[in-house]
């Protein structure tokens, strides 16, 4: 039975490491609305040159709002979205971390940074923050197929096959 999960748990993780691209809508606890109007524009333009992969496009709109508002959580989260589409892992491991500073329930920065992590060869530190965005949204499928690599990356089958089915 164990080796028919983790078959199967081997095709989850492989679906999930592609669902880890830019996100529809991030959750913060401060959200957009904490910047001024021209700023939230700019936020959104970044957005939707990151969804259709325009990355000098992203990244002249973030810098806008970065050089007003370096420690906005939202500003940081992209620019970590911006860096992992240009596989700077270093710089969204940075930006993401700037983002949790921020707003610590930040369920997007959780799940990136753990993954982040993960591409290091860290899971039992990226199951602390796949943990934490569990608790924070236990119904995020996400969450928990995310926790559920980094058991099985570390050799903790049975947490993993329940953190599977959870997802």
């Amino acid at each position: 039975r164990h080796l028919e999960y983790a078959s199967w748990l081997t095709k989850l993780f492989a679906f999930v490491a592609g669902i880890f691209a830019v996100p529809a809508s991030s959750s913060s606890s401060s959200g957009l609305t904490a910047l001024p109007t021209k700023l939230q524009k700019e936020l959104g333009m970044a957005l939707e040159a990151l969804r259709e992969s325009k990355l000098p496009e992203a990244r002249k709109h973030l810098d806008v709002v970065y050089r007003v508002a370096s420690s906005d959580a939202e500003t940081n989260f992209l620019l970590g979205i911006y860096s992992t589409q240009t596989n700077d892992w270093a710089a969204a491991k940075t930006f993401f971390g700037k983002t949790l500073a921020a707003s610590p329930n930040h369920l997007g920065a959780l799940l990136f940074f753990g993954n982040a992590l993960l591409r290091e060869q860290k899971p039992a530190e990226a199951a602390r923050y796949f943990s934490r965005a569990v608790e924070l949204e236990p119904t995020s499928w996400r969450a928990h197929a995310a926790l559920a690599d980094a058991c099985i990356r570390q050799g903790l089958l049975d947490d993993s096959i329940r953190e599977a089915e959870r997802a």
